[in-house]
Parts: structure tokens; C-alpha cells; sequence
């Protein structure tokens, strides 16, 4: 068969109900979106957010009245904080965090649950400096869904060799449970040593790093400076990509992101850390190996609505074929099974596909299989070193659902669809289109709702 004639052009997702149609020569396209961290499972770091500050006034409101403390510039301390509370209640609890004392101007840089705040600070009589507005802080606790710790107040004092400090916290420590939550009074006994350690940088991905698509993070111990050399993404290949800060954190960064870019098959990454420091100069440690390989090239697909496939799966996919087998068109079509659960982010096909110049969009028919319409799932495609994509298919909305019966076990249908999906302008060569899925879990709740299967069939591009 021939390629088809171009017929739905653009960027937008466009999802109509079709009847049927001969089998074409397909080819595949893409949404111009990038991957972005959606919940908590797939970004276990914190949100990232920071605000910069100028100078904080003192009590009487002089910003320029001289500060007495033993140092002047920035310095870096490794707090200890243990936690009292009030009739017992998870009298255990300490926790740890960097902070970075600005002395010029006169703010404190905080260093927690992958975060960094920055917060002005005065000083009061005595020499005491006082931590303007509050600070809250993920603590372990004996409790079923964890806990936080809230500083209402914290203050605190240096020693006149500069090299530690010591002070008191006060606030609430909130407990965490499904049913009702619990709250107390707490004060925290805190203690700072200088912080002489280097940072310690690991990654952290949305998924199975292996895969080239998917969204990962290079997170930092404590706060680095913004403005200085970001982790470098090299491959054995020669390939070279700048890990950027999230939005919000450009002027003291501790979460550093990938590209939204597709990397390459069966290629060995490492993060190089030349000219990277902490707030005080310390590199980190050169041993230190941030490295990983992506896996091999799913399978590329010819346009005949996998009508030549031979084997039982293809990139993933079970391939439905047989007597009574509810294939969308000819004798084979791909089926992605419904799943009550999946552990956390998955990839659940993946397949190339050559594109042509002058191709803009990739097609394809499908069938949903057990959706209720609430579930985390998501295409992404690309070309190799090209922007990622993604692309949510809308839902099924009022259609009737068909009863059918794949491998023995009884399942309902969605209505036939049609998806159309642009490519990123600089798709080039061959694109990869892969379906996502994911499920969050919150702690107490409910069971997540159960991933969707999918019957996939007639996919092509132009």
C-alpha cells in the first residue's frame, strides 16, 4: 500500500469517532509539550520553590544598622534540631538541615526536603538573630502517614569563633493520619556546627531512567549557587546538555532537570560536576558518578496496521489476533491489557516509526478497554535529540461500551477513535511514540483507580 493522503494537518490533538476503513500505511507524530512532573510520585523532591530577598530590617525597622557577628560574606552551618513536645506525643523527634548565614544581605538560606527558602533575618538585642516568617519542615515521626514540623519562630546565636551556633525554635508539630490528624506545641533545641562537608549530588527520575524519555533530576544535599556552572549531561557519543533549574530557583538551586529531550538508544550517560560548588566552595566529592545506559531501540514499525508482525508482542504490546479476537481492523492489532495496579510509572509500549519530510502528524485508531475515564495515562514521541511531546487522549465521554472477550476474560470496549497528534517541529528521520502510566498513591486513601487498556491499530504519519 501507498501512503496516505494528508488530510488533518496542525499540532492539536484531535480525537473524532470513525467507522471503518482500509488499512493504511501509517506514520506517527507528536504533541509539542514537554514532560513535566505531574504528582508527588513522580516528583519525590520537593516543589522547588524559592523567592529571593533583600536585606531584612531590624526590630526599629534600620535595615543599615551594623550587625554584630564574628564574619562577614556567606557561611554555611549543619543544623541539628531536637524536638520537644508538649504531653509526650512523638517525643522522639529530631531532624537535620543546612542553612547559609548572608551576612551582607542579612538573609538565611535553608537547605530542606530537597527545597531551598530563602528568609530574611534580623538581629535583636543581645545579638540574638531572629528568622523572619516561618519555615516548615517534613520530620519522621511514629505516625502512619508522617508528619511535619512548623517554625513559627527561630532564633538563634553565633559563637565568637564563627564555627557554630546554638538556639531555640518554637511552632507545631502536625502528625499525619488518614482519619484525623494531630497536632501539638513543640519546641526545638537547635545546634549548628560549620558545614565543611561537600554536597552530595544524586539523581533521581519519573520512571525507569533507562528509558530516554523519561524526566529526571539531579538533586543536591543542600542549596547551591544559581548563578554558577550547571551539571553538564554528556553521552560516549559526544552528545553535551546543560541540566536546568525549575522555574523559581535560578538564584540558589538544589534540583537541577533534564532537557525535554529525547536521548539516544543503547548509550551510556554520566553527569559531569566541573565548576560546580556549594554556597561555601566546596566541589563535590570526585568520585562522586552520576551515570546510567538507556535501553535498546524499540522496533520500527512498517504503515500496514502491524498486519506483517509475526510475533506474540510487539514493543510491549501483546499483538491481538486470532477467532473472535476484537482487533479494530484486519487480522492483527496491538492490545495493551487493563491493569489494577502498576507500581508507581510505567512505560507500556513503545514503537518507531520513519517519518518523511513535509510529515506533520501521526494517526491512529483505537479502542479504550475497561476505562472509567480517571487515570494518569499519556503519550510522549520524538525524534532522537528532538523536543519530547505529550499528548493526553481525551476521554471516551458518553459512548456506549461493547462487551467483548480477550484471552478468556470478559471486558467492555470503549467506541472507535481516532487520534491525531502533530509532531514537534523538529521531528526528523523516524519519531518514537510511547504510551505512559502512572498511578499516585496517597497515603490512607483510596486505592488508585485501575489503568485503562488500549487496542491500537492503523497508526501512521503524514
Amino acid at each position: 500500500m501507498g501512503r496516505r493522503v494528508a488530510h488533518l494537518f496542525g499540532a492539536a490533538l484531535l480525537v473524532l469517532a470513525v467507522g471503518c476503513r482500509s488499512k493504511p500505511l501509517q506514520e506517527l507524530d507528536g504533541g509539542t509539550g514537554v514532560i513535566i512532573p505531574s504528582d508527588a510520585m513522580i516528583h519525590p523532591i520537593g516543589d522547588g520553590g524559592v523567592s529571593d530577598v533583600g536585606p531584612a530590617p531590624d526590630a526599629s525597622g534600620a535595615i543599615d544598622a551594623p550587625w554584630n557577628v564574628t564574619f562577614a560574606g556567606r557561611r554555611s552551618f549543619l543544623m541539628m534540631s531536637a524536638v520537644q513536645t508538649e504531653g509526650g506525643i512523638a517525643s522522639s523527634i529530631s531532624h537535620t538541615f543546612t542553612m547559609t548565614l548572608d551576612t551582607d544581605r542579612r538573609i538565611a538560606i535553608i537547605g530542606k526536603d530537597g527545597d531551598t527558602e530563602v528568609v530574611p533575618v534580623e538581629q535583636q538585642t543581645g545579638g540574638v538573630l531572629h528568622v523572619v516568617g516561618t519555615l516548615l519542615f517534613g520530620v519522621s515521626v511514629p505516625a502512619a502517614c508522617g508528619g511535619s514540623l512548623l517554625y513559627s519562630a527561630l532564633s538563634f546565636t553565633i559563637d565568637p569563633s564563627g564555627a557554630a551556633l546554638s538556639g531555640v525554635g518554637r511552632g507545631t508539630l502536625m502528625l499525619s493520619d488518614p482519619v484525623v490528624g494531630t497536632s501539638t506545641t513543640a519546641t526545638m533545641m537547635l545546634t549548628g556546627v560549620r558545614d565543611t562537608e561537600p554536597p552530595i549530588l544524586t539523581l533521581s527520575a519519573a520512571g525507569d531512567i533507562a528509558d530516554p524519555w523519561t524526566p529526571f533530576w539531579v538533586v543536591s544535599s543542600e542549596p547551591l549557587p544559581g548563578q554558577q556552572v550547571r551539571p553538564v549531561l554528556r553521552s560516549t557519543t559526544g552528545d553535551a546538555m546543560v541540566l536546568g533549574a525549575p522555574t523559581g530557583m535560578e538564584t540558589f538551586v538544589r534540583v537541577m532537570a533534564k532537557p525535554a529531550r529525547l536521548l539516544r538508544y543503547s548509550d551510556e550517560y554520566r553527569v559531569t560536576l566541573d565548576g560546580v560548588t556549594d554556597l561555601d566552595g566546596n566541589a563535590p566529592p570526585p568520585t562522586t558518578s552520576l551515570t546510567f545506559t538507556t535501553r535498546a531501540p524499540p522496533p520500527l514499525v512498517a504503515e500496514d496496521g502491524f498486519e506483517s508482525v509475526t510475533d506474540a508482542t510487539l514493543g510491549g504490546a501483546q499483538v491481538l489476533s486470532g477467532a473472535g479476537a476484537p482487533t479494530i481492523e484486519g487480522a492483527r492489532s496491538l492490545y495493551i491489557p487493563p491493569a489494577t495496579s502498576i507500581g508507581g510509572r510505567v512505560t507500556q509500549i513503545a514503537l518507531r516509526l520513519p517519518i518523511l519530510s513535509g510529515d506533520t502528524v501521526l494517526h491512529f485508531s483505537y479502542r479504550s478497554v475497561n476505562s472509567d475515564d480517571a487515570f494518569g495515562v499519556y503519550f510522549v514521541v520524538a525524534s532522537v535529540g528532538g523536543t519530547i511531546g505529550t499528548v493526553t487522549l481525551p476521554p471516551d465521554g458518553a459512548g456506549a461500551t461493547t462487551p467483548a472477550t480477550i484471552g478468556g476474560t470478559q471486558v467492555q470496549l470503549g467506541p472507535l477513535m481516532t487520534a491525531t497528534i502533530g509532531l514537534p517541529g523538529d521531528a526528523h528521520g523516524e519519531v518514537v511514540l510511547a504510551r505512559l502510566a502512572a498511578q499516585s498513591y496517597g497515603c490512607g486513601g483510596p486505592a488508585p483507580p485501575p489503568v485503562p487498556g488500549l487496542i491500537i491499530d492503523d497508526l501512521y504519519a503524514e
